[in-house]
């Protein structure tokens, strides 16, 4: 390049260089007013800002269903131990946590508007366990706490496996009796720690009773304590080991005799022996003389060997004297409203037992109403049509066998010679297993009955003279018949 072209060439470099200066710094200052125009255009929207007023609540518990309380008043239940409250006014409030297995949680927490207050209840148990290995599930199980019945067993009595859970509230000194149907498999008193399980295995001391009836009576059922155990041997006797030294009561049955019902104290110092005396169930006859042996109604009389049962609904019953199994023969005669009426199994208040009714209008229109009273409340089970006419003011013969849960009834009608079965009622429930016998007015209603009435303690047990021949049975006729 020669000199004139190098004169020519550096001005034009020098102005191309101050032109594109100026050029890049006008357009990073137009670039940059725009930039402060749009963020000054959004900081002239109408937009206000207000402080936050309120503030959130979170509890966290170890217990997962804590009820929780805020100034006394329930806000809900925690779920899996926690429970969120998201909005609540700014404040001081007392907080609380409750549940029946633990002890009370209580603080106070201020609450600050815009922030989260956290609050961690920590519960104490009220509760420990008693754990007993070894012991299997049985329906005759039952605890004692302090000399009282475990309260809510379905809740504080656990089986894992063979170990026997118990759970025992406050914690403390408590004495613990565990049994077993009659035998006692833990008798200790212990100190209950917070949740803390106690493990327990020791033998209580045990006692042995030694039934012996009088007379010797085989076969004889034998309850200690409302439980059924055993029957007695042949010579009578029933051996009781493994008692808990304490009171317990023996019950027992037998068909022929009066139940037997004692308590006796055991200790673990020497065996006891019961001689328990046995009451036999007698026949009982009644002329009626008088009515002496009966808890009867005012109204009812006697005379000429013959009872009036009247009255509106009344009950007599035969005073000291009670059966299971029965052989029950009367004579009797329907009064005008054709009704007569007995008992079965009545115990001693009149408030349980059954009744049978023999209603007969009109002397083709009889039934057999059987009626079962409990607690006091009679009600009608079942009604039989009798076939066979029946008169007014003519007698009639009628016999009842008692038998386990079944009654049967027999009758012979003023115009035949033979028993005709006219019903059987079955308690399927069997209700009433003893009582005595009555007669019974429904209605304002009476009927007569002879001086031929016997209960024999056994089924064809009476006596030859009053003994009845065996009952036939009559088939229903058929319509149009």
């Amino acid at each position: 390049m020669d000199k004139f072209s190098k004169q020519a060439f550096i001005p034009a470099l020098n102005f191309f260089l101050r032109f594109s200066l100026i050029l890049t710094f006008c357009t990073t200052l137009l670039y940059a007013q725009k930039d402060e125009e749009i963020v000054r255009g959004k900081s002239k929207k109408d937009v206000t800002f207000s402080p936050p007023t309120k503030g959130s609540l979170s509890l966290v518990s170890n217990i997962p269903d804590a009820q929780i309380f805020i100034n006394n008043n329930l806000k809900g239940t925690t779920k899996d131990g926690k429970l969120t409250i998201p909005s609540i006014e700014k404040g001081t409030y007392k907080i609380e946590a409750r549940h029946p297995d633990y002890s009370d949680f209580s603080q106070s927490v201020a609450v600050t508007p815009g922030k989260l207050a956290l609050v961690n209840a920590l519960m104490q148990p009220n509760f420990g366990y008693l754990v007993l290995p070894n012991v299997k599930q049985d329906a005759t199980l039952k605890v004692e706490v302090d000399g009282k019945p475990l309260t809510d067993p379905a809740k504080n009595l656990q089986f894992k496996g063979t170990e026997l859970y118990v759970k025992i509230s406050p914690p403390g000194d408590h004495t613990v009796r565990i049994l077993k149907g009659v035998r006692a498999i833990y008798n200790k008193k212990f100190t209950v720690k917070p949740e803390s399980p106690k493990v327990d295995v020791p033998e209580p001391e045990t006692a042995t009773l030694i039934v012996q009836s009088d007379p010797p009576l085989a076969g004889a059922k034998v309850f200690v304590d409302g439980v059924y155990i055993n029957n007695t041997n042949e010579k009578g006797v029933l051996r009781l080991a493994d008692l808990s030294p304490d009171s317990h009561r023996i019950q027992i049955e037998d068909a022929k005799y009066k139940p037997y019902d004692y308590v006796v104290p055991v200790t673990t110092e020497k065996d006891t022996t019961l001689q328990a005396v046995l009451e036999k169930i007698i026949e009982y006859f009644d002329p009626f003389e008088n009515l002496e042996k009966w808890d009867a109604p005012p109204a009812w009389k006697t005379g000429s060997q013959m009872l009036h049962v009247t009255g509106d609904k009344t009950l007599g019953l035969v005073k000291t004297i009670g059966y299971r199994t029965a052989d029950v023969s009367f004579d009797f005669k329907l009064g005008a409203a054709g009704r007569a009426s007995w008992v079965i199994r009545s115990d001693e208040d009149k408030k349980n037992y059954y009744l049978f009714s023999l209603n007969a209008p009109t002397p083709t229109t009889a039934s057999l109403q059987a009626y079962v009273c409990k607690d006091g409340v009679l009600k009608m089970e079942k009604e039989l049509r009798i076939y066979n006419p029946i008169e007014k003011n003519k007698w009639n013969h009628m016999r009842v066998k008692v038998e386990g849960n079944k009654i049967s009834h027999f009758l012979t009608p003023s115009d035949a010679t033979d028993f005709i079965s006219i019903g059987l009622y079955e308690d399927s429930k069997n209700l009433f297993e003893f009582g005595t016998i009555g007669f019974a007015t429904l209605g304002n209603e009476d009927f007569f009955v002879a001086g031929s009435f016997t209960v024999c303690p056994e089924i064809d047990g009476c006596r030859p003279e009053i003994k009845a021949p065996e009952p036939k049975t009559v088939v229903p006729p058929k319509k149009g018949e």
